[in-house]
């Protein structure tokens, strides 16, 4: 399933003129890596990432087993990609889910937990706690990458900052507490739970701007995990910051979007063909995305 995310850095269908055959990337990254991180030496297995990169910020990553001839047998490779935030985390965890990494932290800011696909797993073990699955860190840093997303008006504010900021704040708050009971709540569910649910001050003020307003102007972000798979998400948040650049390979135009969705800012990236509208800041991203990343242990 994470290949099909080549495609949000550029890595379309086709290459013009030949298939797109990421047995090749692989091989490159393998032959000629810009990093490369190793884990055992002189031990019964040694464990091995390289790193290449495509774009801005992003590329292929290959997780192998170092041979005796030190060939390298290939255990998995996937697309990463990084934003130019950092988040400040109050706990990590790690956990294997399905064959794969994952990793759970909590914004120290604002206390939001996200789930992301781990691409430095041997960095991760370094600093892995077994007991607690904890990892020693207090940074980390995720990034969102999309196949599907539109560009939305933003939401009119009509108080003052400071009060528009509180009821943001209230009314996430509130959406949160409903999303965490039933995480099917999406869209027309969503607004049959809010209009039908159990009152409460918040729920009945929302109430009373869904009699009045779309869905879309009352709700100014949301961030929820697929019920499934953890880290990927449905999401909807305020574009802060616009960078495009084209992939190395496939020239294929990608854009990177600073988002802020619901106080935790990362960036998103996706391919211009499967981006509805021109993203500018201000605006709002609406679309679902598989977030991956890297924690950050101290030297």
């Amino acid at each position: 399933m994470i290949h099909m995310y080549f495609r949000s850095i550029g890595f379309s269908t086709e290459i013009p003129g030949q298939p797109l055959d990421m047995e090749a990337f692989v091989q490159q990254a393998l032959e000629s890596p810009d990093e490369r991180v190793i884990l055992g030496v002189g031990k019964d297995e040694t464990y091995v990432e390289y790193y290449k990169y495509y774009g801005d910020n992003s590329g292929l990553v290959v997780h192998g087993r170092l041979n005796e001839d030190e060939s390298v047998e290939v255990l998995d490779y996937a697309p990463f990609a990084s934003s130019r935030n950092y988040l400040a985390t109050s706990k990590t965890t790690m956990d294997y889910e399905d064959s794969t990494y994952v990793a759970f932290s909590q914004d120290e800011a604002n206390g939001n937990e996200i789930c992301f696909r781990l691409n430095n797993i041997i960095e991760s073990m370094d600093v892995y706690e077994k007991v607690e699955k904890t990892l020693d860190v207090n940074m980390v840093n995720f990034a969102g990458l999309s196949l599907k997303g539109t560009v939305i008006l933003p939401v009119a504010k009509d108080l003052n900052p400071d009060e528009n900021a509180r009821r943001i704040a209230a009314e996430n708050a509130s959406l949160a507490a409903y999303l965490a009971q039933n995480q099917e709540a999406t869209g027309e569910n969503l607004f049959e739970n809010l209009l039908f649910g159990e009152p409460s001050e918040i729920v009945e003020s929302l109430r009373q701007r869904f009699v009045e307003e779309d869905l879309l102007s009352v709700v100014d972000s949301f961030f929820m995990p697929h019920e499934t798979t953890d880290y990927l998400y449905s999401l909807m948040g305020e574009i802060e910051d616009v960078q495009k650049w084209n992939n190395s390979v496939t020239g294929a135009r990608v854009f990177c979007l600073g988002l802020n969705v619901t106080g935790t800012r990362f960036d998103l990236y996706i391919h211009q063909k499967d981006l509805v509208g021109m993203p500018m800041p201000g605006m709002r991203f609406m679309g679902s995305c598989c977030m991956q990343g890297v924690i950050c242990a101290e030297d």
